[in-house]
């Protein structure tokens, strides 16, 4: 490909990607999270595909987001200082979009603020059922 050539696809790219490669809303934000799941779902496990540095740009830009954006960095501090499970517990909660009463693995709108409020732990059982749900590992609530 001659110089002329790369140079003109990779003004069209930083064109096209201008709202995903310098994040200023929110919008752009979700949109980017969104592209990035979608790119990595397609690469998988391969480390030679020429998608990967692009992901990477995209990481960056997210990163970015998210250091200079106060809420975010507010909400990343407060889980910090949680235990994995309550932490993971609230990100999957925030997610799915879901309230107390829609996680039946753990029981009762009551049990769960207790656990979210740090009074109870989540049990081998509730970590189980939620493990299943999310398809995610169980060792992530450790």
């Amino acid at each position: 490909m001659s110089a002329l050539a790369l140079e003109t696809i990779c003004n069209e790219f930083a064109h096209e990607s201008a709202n995903n490669l310098l994040i200023n809303n929110e919008k752009d934000y979700k949109e980017t999270l969104t592209a990035m799941e979608h790119l990595m779902e397609k690469v998988g496990e391969s480390a030679n595909n020429p998608l990967n540095p692009i992901i990477n740009m995209l990481c960056h830009a997210v990163e970015d987001y998210e250091n200079n954006d106060a809420e975010l960095s507010e909400y990343e501090l407060n889980l910090s200082k949680q235990s994995n499970d309550i932490s993971l517990l609230k990100v999957l909660m925030e997610q799915h979009n879901l309230k107390l009463n829609d996680l039946p693995e753990i029981g009762s709108k009551s049990m769960i603020s207790r656990i979210l409020s740090g009074e109870r732990k989540l049990n081998k059982e509730h970590i189980r059922l939620l493990s299943k749900r999310f398809e995610i590992s169980p060792a992530l609530f450790f």
